[in-house]
């Protein structure tokens, strides 16, 4: 929403980063409502982590906003704007992927599946096959 505010020629990036924010603030504790009231017992640590972020994320935005509509030339404040917008791409991105039912991709996840991934059929050897193994030139096929 702040990129598009941001084409429109002498628009407020402080003002929609504001409204923006407050939006995002009154929608998340309205989730927080809602997860509490159906799922009492069942709110996992990945829902709270979530409302952790989107709380987190949100009040740097108002925080930001309102700091660049006291100063709208401030240069890092339009940055600022940016960096959060980034991190709120990556994020939606992430809770998509979390969302659709992706499986955990991070480097420890990924390292602990290689780790306790058994080894299949072709890559154990037979006990026959060890001297095929050994002398590989030395097959029925080869003249």
């Amino acid at each position: 929403m702040i990129a598009l505010v941001a084409l429109l020629p002498g628009a407020s990036l402080g003002q929609a980063g504001i409204i923006v924010a407050a939006a995002g603030l009154a929608t998340t504790s309205g989730l927080v409502v809602v997860l509490y009231r159906e799922h009492q017992q069942k709110i996992s640590l990945g829902d709270v982590s979530m409302l952790v972020i989107l709380f987190g994320l949100y009040g740097l935005q108002l925080a930001s906003a309102v700091q660049l509509d006291g100063s709208p030339r401030s240069v890092s404040g339009v940055s600022r704007q940016g960096v959060l917008l980034i991190a709120f791409f990556l994020f939606g991105i992430a809770r998509s992927w979390q969302l659709v039912g992706a499986r955990d991709f991070s480097l420890a996840s990924t390292v602990a599946a290689v780790i306790h991934q058994p080894a299949s059929a072709s890559t154990r050897p037979e006990e026959g096959d060890q001297a095929a193994k050994a002398n590989p030139a030395a097959s029925k096929d080869d003249p």
